[in-house]
Parts: C-alpha cells; sequence; structure tokens
C-alpha cells in the first residue's frame, strides 16, 4: 500500500475534493453526489489499512484497538482518499497494514491479525518503532494534510464564491441605478402629468367664460329682435293706418 509521493497529498486530496465544489451555488444539489465518481483510484488501497489504522498492538484485552469501520463516514471516499495519502510513505505501521492484509480472510480475530502480521514485521520493525510512525510521521502527514487543504478552501472560496458576491454586488448596483431611474421618469412624469391637469383646467375655465358670454349675447339679441319685431310691427300699422286715410280722405 504505502508508496514514497510525498507532496502527491496536494492535488489527490485536497484540489480534487475541493474541484467538486464548482458552481455548488447555483445548484439546488450539494454537489457532494458527484464525489465518488471524483475519487481517486489510489484510495482503492485503503481498505487494506483500515482493519489496522487506529490499532495498537501493545494494548490489553480489556481495551481493544478502536477499527476503522466503525464510524460511517470512513466509508465515503474523501475519508479513503485522506487515508491513502496520510499512509502514503512507507513506515513501519505501514508494514504491518501490508502484513495484515493477507491475514484478513484467514484469522477472522482482530488481535490475533495483529499480533500475527506484527510477529512478521517485528524482525526488522519494533512495536515502539510502529507507534512512533503513527505518531511522528502519519500524524504529521495529516496535520499538513489539513493545514493544505485550509489554505485551498479559503482559496476556493476566494476564486468561486467571491466571484459569486461580485456578480451579486453588481447586479444590486444595478438594481439600484435602475430603481433610481424609475423614480426619476415617475417623478417627471407626475410633472407633466400635472401640468396637463392645469392646462385642461385652464381650459375648462376659459370653456365656461365662453359659454357664459355666448349666453349673454344671444340674451343681448333676442332681447333686441323683439324690440325690432315691435317696432317693424309698429310702422306697419302706422302705414297700413295712412293708407286707410289717404283712400277715405283723398278717392
Amino acid at each position: 500500500m504505502a508508496q514514497n509521493e510525498d507532496g502527491g497529498g496536494e492535488e489527490s486530496f485536497g484540489s480534487r475534493f475541493l474541484s467538486g465544489l464548482k458552481g455548488m451555488i447555483l445548484e439546488d444539489e450539494v454537489p457532494a453526489k458527484r464525489a465518488p465518481a471524483e475519487a481517486p483510484a489510489a484510495a482503492a488501497p485503503a481498505p487494506a489499512a483500515g482493519a489496522a489504522a487506529r490499532g495498537n498492538p501493545g494494548q490489553s484485552p480489556s481495551a481493544p484497538a478502536p477499527s476503522f469501520t466503525a464510524p460511517a463516514s470512513q466509508d465515503s471516499p474523501m475519508f479513503a482518499s485522506l487515508l491513502s495519502v496520510t499512509l502514503a510513505r512507507a513506515t513501519a505501521y505501514t508494514a504491518l497494514t501490508e502484513a495484515m492484509t493477507p491475514l484478513e480472510e484467514i484469522i477472522p480475530d482482530e488481535m490475533t491479525r495483529y499480533r500475527a502480521a506484527f510477529a512478521v514485521i517485528k524482525k526488522n520493525r519494533t512495536l515502539e518503532q510502529v507507534v512512533q510512525a503513527i505518531d511522528l510521521q502519519h500524524m504529521e502527514v495529516l496535520a499538513e494534510e489539513v493545514a493544505r487543504f485550509a489554505v485551498q478552501a479559503k482559496s476556493k472560496q476566494f476564486q468561486d464564491v467571491q466571484s459569486r458576491v461580485d456578480e451579486s454586488t453588481n447586479l444590486k448596483a444595478r438594481i439600484d441605478a435602475a430603481n433610481a431611474q424609475v423614480a426619476n421618469l415617475r417623478r417627471e412624469l407626475e410633472e407633466k402629468v400635472r401640468a396637463i391637469e392645469d392646462g385642461v383646467q385652464r381650459d375648462r375655465q376659459r370653456a365656461a367664460e365662453i359659454d357664459r358670454a355666448v349666453d349673454e349675447n344671444q340674451k343681448a339679441i333676442a332681447a333686441v329682435q323683439r324690440q325690432f319685431d315691435a317696432a317693424a310691427a309698429a310702422v306697419r300699422e302706422s302705414l297700413t293706418g295712412a293708407k286707410a286715410k289717404i283712400l277715405k280722405y283723398l278717392a
């Protein structure tokens, strides 16, 4: 399982899993569902180390070593990938896990399997070396991966999230500008409406004045007409009387 792959963790773990978050803001489903398809092939050997990665052969039977298969999260591709990166360097501990791999189907009892595997490597590896490999080497690699992942996550947030934040800020600025334009147009329209309404009111008043003047003129003309008709009738009567007198007196 173990290979000397110093520096491989940055691309094989952090960058790859963070790249699965691209477009997360605009999607309804969390893109973690795509993670299994993006899981690295290097994660395949993880089950070989899974049975012993947290074990300590020096523990007593009353305090059995924890198993990698206990937490449900350890079945995830991210766990397998991180474990593969953490155990990539060949150490006394990885030698123990490699010795245990062929024993998993032969020896079902975990304690017996640990002891049998340690018996295979104890000529070249001591128990102290195995424990120190976990504490001083693999834990150090894990700490480096944690720090590297934090940096990559921050960079990912700046690249993917900040661009969306900038877009949102620009859209909000456009909305504010549009609202201001609408307010200005509304004020201008209201001023034009008021001007038209004022003009209509002035025209209405002028029309009323004209109607009153026309009515007065019509009444005056009617009065003059009546006077004229009366005068005409009187003149007609006067002429008719004169005619009658002429015929009477002179004929």
